[in-house]
């Protein structure tokens, strides 16, 4: 019985509930999931950047978790260099995530903010492995790509 458990949640952004098992969860779940992943990894200033990160790197995989601890606190000592740069990113309109079983595929628009000027965007793609091991949704692996 322990193997076969399903959790129903009913989140309060959306008429449609989660549904999550030891090692599946609803695509609407996955795309909300999409979401708040971005804004941890995409929208940070040097002052927000630290907390974002270090709530992101909760969501790893044990066997990931160093080499991304690693990678984000370089990320992150380089935002804070620069004091007047903030980082937005937002997903794309149209078609923005993909999902074909555990890889995301997330079209998305990066922003930085100079003193009080927006810079052109970039667009790219935001790539993630994942799985869903016992009702959590862990991080494998995560690439930003041009």
């Amino acid at each position: 019985m322990r193997q076969n458990w399903e959790q129903t949640l009913i989140p309060p952004c959306s008429s449609d509930p989660y549904r999550i098992s030891r090692s599946h969860a609803s695509e609407n779940y996955i795309v909300d999931m999409s979401h708040y992943i971005v804004a941890l990894w995409g929208n940070v200033s040097p002052a927000s950047v630290d907390e974002k990160y270090n709530i992101l790197l909760t969501m790893f995989d044990e066997q990931s978790y160093p080499r991304y601890k690693d990678r984000l606190n370089e990320l992150s000592r380089e935002i804070k260099k620069y004091t007047t740069i903030s980082h937005m990113m937002d997903i794309q309109a149209q078609e923005p995530i993909s999902i074909l079983e555990n890889h995301l595929q997330i079209r998305i628009k990066r922003y930085r903010v100079v003193g009080s000027t927006v810079m052109p965007p970039t667009v790219g793609t935001l790539e993630i492995e994942f799985k869903i091991e016992g009702g959590r949704f862990k991080i494998i692996d995560m690439e930003e790509k041009s």
